[in-house]
């Protein structure tokens, strides 16, 4: 099952498993790094508080814009003939 949130997220918190501080874990779901698009932001991922931080001011002052990588839709097309794969097609959009 796919899940949007990272691997380390999803240790319930004040487990042995938790590689980061509950408040942190909090903020980043919060404000989470992964939806937006952060070419444009030197984030220090050595100090994950600071990072954070310096993403909850540039969404805040709405200098960054949401991630869109244009991904495509697929769908199952029409078998040519019988007993052959069905062709990958992609949607428009």
């Amino acid at each position: 099952m796919w899940s949007r949130s990272p691997w380390w997220a999803a240790c319930p918190p004040g487990s042995s498993a938790s590689v980061f501080p509950d408040a942190l874990i909090e903020r980043i779901l919060a404000c989470p790094w992964w939806d937006w698009d952060l070419r444009t932001l030197a984030l220090d991922w050595q100090h994950p508080d600071a990072a954070q931080s310096m993403l909850e001011e540039a969404v805040a002052e709405n200098r960054l814009s949401r991630w869109n990588p244009g991904w495509r839709l697929l769908e199952r097309g029409q078998p040519p003939a019988e007993g052959q794969p069905a062709p990958l097609v992609f949607l428009p959009g």
